[in-house]
């Protein structure tokens, strides 16, 4: 339970940063939507914004890297406290490969829905 409220706490802190500096910013998001994360939505899974709420784009975004900082920090603060790695080193590395697996994951499931949800509009 104690693991839980401390991602819930991860959680809501870093997604209440990248609302307040990305989402809630409209006049950033020309920028934005030359950036490489949205680009690689567009290339790959041809999200068009004309069908698609650019706003709801960045919400669900934001939801999805504050999950992915979240379940990577929990996920080594545990190995941390089960003295299971101690080494910084080898802490940053399970670090990285922790958040480009979820990244390449949690992407590629949304890219899919926003595949399916232009075919059908």
């Amino acid at each position: 339970m104690e693991k839980f409220i401390s991602f819930l706490l991860y959680f809501l802190i870093i997604y209440l940063l990248y609302l307040i500096t990305v989402v809630l910013k409209k006049e950033k998001y020309e920028k934005y939507k030359k950036s490489k994360q949205v680009m690689f939505f567009v290339k790959r899974y041809k999200v068009d914004f004309n069908k698609v709420s650019f706003k709801g784009f960045l919400n669900v975004i934001s939801i999805i890297n504050s999950f992915i900082m979240a379940t990577t920090i929990i996920m080594i603060r545990m190995l941390v406290i089960e003295n299971v790695v101690n080494s910084i080193i080898l802490k940053l590395s399970l670090a990285f490969v922790i958040l480009l697996l979820l990244i390449i994951i949690c992407y590629s499931v949304y890219g899919k829905i926003l595949e399916r949800r232009n075919k059908d509009v």
